[in-house]
């Protein structure tokens, strides 16, 4: 039987890979008729539908499996990691429609983990209430199971509900005795809680440097956390050495090794050679919606501050940090061989097609169709020559703050890892960004004469109401009293994705100002910003 069944096996993946779907599907399901219990024949059929885009059959193979035969390891891993893959549909969130789930031909011990996986789902597609409401669910059904109480650990962090945060790692610490991943939740807390000689004190005790060292996810964040306590108590040495220890580990990797690490600061040097007023026409004449504006600065210069005090304005729509422009630019580029010189033969009614499409990905309800636009996105400093060309009547906010802390901060900050955020990891590679970063910007200023309204960020702490009257004015908006309760529309907020999301629910504070001048590591990159330092007026 079971020669017959790898054959049958076989036979389906060679006909998938012959695109000969409906036959591949067949041996599949003769396979399973074979043996219903082995895993394989589910796997495979779950991929064929996979690739053919059927997302919502690719699933309930595998649920309908872990319900109504057994959990599997192997199941639920690429349960899982489809899941992963699979973006937010109506099609999809029919099968994790709670009312069906807990039906009662579907009150199954193993529904524990299709509760975790709908959890996964809504977390990814940033639907926080419905992911907490599942991750809960799973812990009801199966108090044991780390994994659902770890999401909810991240998730309470992440959006800033450090009461429930609390009560949950009381909880799991009466259930699981000593469990490192647990504890490590628990310093995490201690830490958030300000209590950063206690959280020491736990990670030490229950040795977590060494019983997560071997923790890709865990292990990086420990590093982070015991850093910053040690910021706080003013081992200012030792938190330059452990953030410099967890740099090395993540650049160590074997998926941070295969990420071109110039992909970036090559794309700024094509961009400075192309964006030059002979090669390019900036057709500010355009017809274009005038109520849009970008906010712009290098990563760590307080724009998720200035994006929570702009949010809080009851004419302004301030978008998600999702990539709207980078998806218009690499739809046009790819239409166009991915040439760069074609963005200078667009037309009028290509630059109006690419606007259509950029509006429409933000999809504006009735409420907002008279709010000024504000779209913030990291590193899109650099699509200025861009943004420009398609929007040439935008408004442009550059925010700015001591080049010193922007690139300490950088290199402090736990960012997710890709192409551009790997940069700095390694501090000289964050200076030589920031360098050429501004020195893009500077370049595209001069060549098209562009107006930008400047604001720097000490001038939003040290003077507030006089900073915020003056970009009020640039917008066009009228001051509103609850401006200065920013930290207030900031905790509505389900999650912030940005390294900054536990700070800007507090009020101002001056602590991150000159923070730089803490490390003698650090001493050396005065001289290597001294440009900008000086450009700035921060001398």
């Amino acid at each position: 039987m079971s020669e017959n069944y790898s054959k049958i096996i076989n036979n389906g993946i060679r006909e998938a890979k012959n695109n000969n779907f409906i036959s591949s599907k067949l041996h599949f399901e003769n396979a399973i008729k074979l043996n219903f219990k082995k895993n394989q024949a589910y796997i495979n059929l779950s991929n064929l539908y996979f690739i053919q885009k059927k997302h919502r059959e690719a699933l309930s193979v595998l649920i309908n499996y872990i319900l109504n035969i057994k959990y599997d390891e192997n199941i639920a891993r690429h349960l899982l990691s489809l899941t992963n893959q699979i973006r937010y549909s109506k099609k999809i969130n029919k099968i994790f429609d709670l009312k069906k789930l807990s039906n009662k031909k579907h009150k199954h011990k193993n529904i524990f983990f299709i509760y975790y996986i709908a959890g996964k789902y809504f977390e990814k597609n940033n639907k926080i209430k419905q992911a907490i409401k599942f991750y809960e669910l799973s812990i009801n059904i199966k108090k044991n199971y780390v994994n659902s109480y770890m999401a909810l650990f991240n998730l309470f962090e992440k959006n800033n509900n450090i009461n429930k945060f609390n009560i949950l790692i009381k909880s799991a610490n009466n259930r699981f005795k000593n469990n490192p991943k647990i504890k490590f939740f628990e310093s995490l807390l201690l830490f958030r809680k300000h209590n950063y000689k206690k959280s020491l004190n736990l990670i030490q005790q229950n040795n977590l440097s060494e019983n997560l060292k071997h923790d890709i996810n865990l292990y990086p964040v420990l590093l982070d956390i015991i850093s910053k306590n040690n910021d706080k108590i003013g081992n200012h040495d030792l938190a330059f050495k452990k953030i410099n220890q967890r740099n090395i580990f993540i650049l160590g990797l074997p998926k941070n090794k295969k990420i071109n690490k110039n992909l970036l600061t090559n794309t700024i040097n094509i961009y400075k050679n192309f964006y030059t007023k002979q090669n390019l026409k900036i057709q500010n004449d355009l017809n274009t919606d005038e109520k849009l504006v970008f906010l712009l600065g290098f990563p760590r210069s307080g724009t998720t501050l200035l994006d929570s005090i702009l949010r809080t304005h009851s004419k302004t729509l301030v978008l998600e940090e999702k990539p709207y422009l980078i998806n218009i630019r690499h739809k046009f580029f790819q239409q166009n061989n991915n040439k760069i010189e074609s963005l200078a033969k667009i037309s009028s009614e290509n630059i109006f097609k690419l606007q259509k499409q950029y509006f429409e990905q933000i999809n504006i309800n009735k409420d907002n169709y008279n709010k000024i636009i504000i779209d913030k996105f990291p590193l899109s400093i650099i699509e200025l020559g861009f943004i420009k060309k398609i929007f040439p009547q935008s408004k442009i906010i550059l925010l700015v703050r001591n080049p010193c802390d922007v690139v300490i901060s950088c290199f402090f900050s736990y960012f997710k890892t890709n192409e551009a955020m790997i940069n700095f990891l390694d501090l000289s590679k964050t200076i030589n960004l920031y360098n050429m970063t501004f020195d893009l910007f500077t370049h595209l200023e001069r060549e098209f004469s562009i107006k930008f309204h400047l604001i720097k960020y000490e001038e939003i702490v040290y003077n507030f109401d006089t900073t915020l009257k003056k970009l009020l004015k640039y917008l066009n908006l009228k001051n509103e009293p609850n401006l200065s309760q920013f930290f207030k529309t900031a905790k509505k907020r389900d999650i912030i994705k940005t390294p900054s999301y536990n700070q800007v629910i507090e009020p101002l504070y001056i602590s991150s100002i000159n923070r730089w001048q803490r490390y003698k590591e650090a001493k050396f990159i005065k001289n290597e910003l001294d440009y900008w330092m000086k450009k700035f007026k921060y001398f």
